[in-house]
């Protein structure tokens, strides 16, 4: 027994977003977020806990 094809095969599309969208161009409007200086607030807390204690 063949099996038949009942539905016709769809053509495979992937979504791309227009010229306009924000993702394109999100770059230059929104700020880099960074965490610098909580990183060094945090890396020099615990210096300061661990490496004075061991010292």
């Amino acid at each position: 027994v063949q099996k038949t094809e009942s539905t016709p095969k769809k053509e495979k599309k992937t979504y791309r977003p227009p010229d306009t969208h924000y993702y394109k161009y999100g770059r230059s409007l929104f700020p880099r977020l960074t965490f610098e200086e909580s990183d060094r607030e945090i890396l020099k807390m615990l210096e300061e806990i661990f490496l004075s204690r061991y010292a």
